[in-house]
């Protein structure tokens, strides 16, 4: 899956599996989640900030996540 993300994709989504703010990340901050979306990674909750919505990591995104770390473990 990791080959399916582009440099700024995997960039993004380490940034918001890295984040641990209730497992929540607002996307007001000129992000674009979509790609990350669209690849069942991430999960849009609407909020009430209308501007903006917050993304969450899917269980595919965990297991996404999961295998990342271990493989940084394994190169250390």
């Amino acid at each position: 899956m990791i080959d399916n993300l582009t440099p700024e994709e995997l960039k993004l989504f380490m940034e918001v599996a890295n984040s641990k703010i209730e497992d929540e990340v607002f996307m007001e901050d000129g992000h674009n989640y979509f790609p990350l979306v669209a690849k069942g990674l991430l999960k849009e909750i609407p909020n009430a900030n209308f501007l903006a919505a917050s993304v969450i990591l899917t269980k595919k995104g965990k297991a996404l996540y999961k295998q990342i770390l271990e493989q940084q473990e394994a190169n250390h």
